[in-house]
């Protein structure tokens, strides 16, 4: 009879359900049967087979008494080895299990708290949600996070013991598409993300207007939706920037890659980034990074190989790491590209994750 693993995230064409889909396919190798639990809004759930089974929470974000009491009879019925969870789902996963007595309870940290209280509306209850969420990391005997400044944060927000703590980099698949040369793209930078606060597109549109003065063809990609997007457009006006910034709005995941494969630099404004997916995307098209100094890209950025660090507070601080990239970009796109295939890539990495997710097993 098979092991059983309990995962629950939130399903869909995104990163994080390619990754967990990939850690599933892994537990299936060794003998597990993989029970996953998606949010309440997930229409078309995969079929099962003799391998998976494809659930849904009772609730679109699991809170309330019927999600644990739905846990709780899948406990029972699947009596599950290893309870893994990651965003919402958390709380009620790492409750129910330790509760139940499974053995494995892993939790998932992907956001810094630096970010989460730049973007919250409510300080006080953000606040009140940490000192809850500390709680119930203590439930937990495994938690991973994506970066080391993710395990520091975690560290000092939820005091949480490092012994507790691993760091296993987001990883993603590796390109579909054919790596271009320069002269194959656009003269053009590409930036995706949600239009939040954290994510400094203020500022980067500011420090654009000196980068377009060096280079009147350079184009700015802005791909992603979000509360500051009129801000935005009003900004790109008034600063003149409407010839040179295009916003696309949000895009499928395929049409990013196509963005950063068509641009010669891939840029990340965040004020706090845990880890910094688009990085990770845009080294994997050969495309080389420019980024604050947020906690994720000091894992994936290194200065004068694969990118470039710039600084918000220097408005000249983009156009000069823009003009040192465009000057040696053979060598910068080589790079991205190789430490992509070595650290970020699901061909390379992702055993090395199973195993680190079961070094601790009970």
């Amino acid at each position: 009879m098979a092991n059983k693993v309990i995962i629950s995230i939130s399903q869909g064409n995104n990163p994080v359900s390619l990754y967990f889909f990939a850690l599933a396919e892994k537990f299936v190798e060794d003998n597990f049967h993989v029970v996953f639990i998606f949010d309440k809004q997930v229409k078309d759930l995969p079929s099962n087979t003799q391998h998976y089974t494809h659930l849904t929470w009772p609730s679109y974000r699991p809170s309330k008494i019927k999600d644990f009491l739905f846990l709780n009879a899948l406990i029972s019925e699947h009596r599950p080895s290893y309870c893994i969870a990651i965003f919402g789902s958390v709380n009620v996963m790492m409750i129910v299990s330790y509760l139940r007595g499974v053995k494995n309870r892993i939790a998932w940290i992907r956001t810094t708290n630096t970010q989460v209280l730049l973007d919250s509306k409510n300080q006080f209850l953000s606040k009140l949600k940490v000192y809850r969420k500390a709680l119930v990391y203590k439930l937990s005997n495994q938690i991973n996070t994506n970066s080391n400044g993710t395990l520091l944060d975690a560290i000092k927000t939820f005091r949480i013991h490092k012994t507790k703590i691993k760091v296993l980099p987001n990883l993603i698949e590796p390109s579909k598409l054919t790596t271009k040369s320069f002269f194959q793209r656009e003269m053009a930078i590409c930036v995706v993300g949600r239009l939040d606060k954290s994510k400094g597109h203020e500022i980067l549109l500011g420090q654009f207007v000196n980068v377009i003065k060096l280079f009147p063809d350079l184009k700015l990609h802005v791909i992603g939706n979000g509360p500051e997007m009129d801000n935005l457009v009003s900004l790109s006006k008034s600063l003149r920037l409407y010839k040179s910034v295009i916003f696309h709005g949000t895009l499928p995941y395929s049409s990013i890659s196509a963005c950063f494969s068509n641009s010669l630099i891939g840029v990340s404004a965040s004020h706090s980034e845990a880890f910094g997916w688009v990085n990770i995307e845009s080294l994997r098209e050969g495309t080389p990074i420019i980024s604050t100094k947020t906690e994720g890209a000091m894992d994936i950025l290194s200065p004068a190989i694969n990118g470039e660090f710039f600084n918000l507070d220097d408005l000249d601080s983009l156009k000069i790491v823009v003009e040192r990239i465009l000057q040696n970009w053979n060598s910068y796109s080589k790079s991205a590209l190789s430490m992509f295939h070595n650290k970020f890539s699901f061909e390379s990495k992702i055993h090395e994750h199973y195993l680190e997710v079961k070094s601790n097993s009970v």
